[in-house]
């Protein structure tokens, strides 16, 4: 497999002619709720756990913790856990307190989240009358875990593959299908890997 040609390839040459990066920044939120467009706002992102193991796995693993009030979840997010889009955002900030840099460029990325379920305090009530949303937002903020998948990814997974493999590993066989896979991708009509060397 040519190195050029495979989806890391897009992220060397980001490094290569990127220059300095900042190193503090901070990251917020916002949960689409596909279902009903509904966009919740969390309080705030409360971590941010990334896992890059390519030896054992074929993407990053990304798991972020937010904070949000109950009522939002319970209502908002909870029903509709089978259709939220993340969108994060990294602002930049300067070296010295939390100002943001207005230098350096804000980033942003949408992902699929997969709610990690702890339940629903609406479902697991045992009361005739569920409190509503308002009364539920005063209780406070409660703490949820999504795991993010990148949009091209999620195109990768569902994509099928019919061919025959000879005189090559499973190794082998599984990079080639993901390399093309990953070149045909594309997200918000932009392809997500260029191929060959741009």
């Amino acid at each position: 497999m040519e190195f050029e040609q495979s989806a890391l390839m897009v992220d060397v040459n980001q490094i290569v002619s990127g220059g300095a990066r900042a190193v503090h920044f901070s990251v917020s939120a916002s949960l689409l709720v596909n279902t009903t467009n509904t966009v919740v706002n969390p309080l705030k992102v409360t971590g941010v756990d990334l896992r890059r193991d390519y030896l054992n796995r074929y993407s990053d693993e990304l798991i972020v913790t937010l904070e949000i009030l109950a009522g939002q979840y319970s209502h908002l997010v909870y029903p509709y856990k089978n259709a939220i889009d993340i969108t994060l955002t990294r602002t930049p900030l300067m070296e010295v307190g939390d100002t943001p840099d207005a230098t350096l460029a804000v980033q942003s990325e949408t992902f699929t989240a997969t709610l990690i379920d702890s339940g629903s305090p609406l479902i697991e009530q045992n009361v005739p009358f569920a409190a509503t949303q308002p009364n539920l937002d005063l209780v406070g903020p409660v703490t949820v875990q999504f795991q993010l998948v990148n949009k091209a990814l999620e195109q990768m997974r569902m994509m099928g593959v019919g061919q025959v493999f000879r005189g090559c590993t499973v190794d082998d066989a599984i990079r080639t299908v993901l390399t093309n896979a990953s070149q045909t991708t594309s997200v918000d009509g932009q392809r997500t890997v260029c191929r060959g060397s741009p």
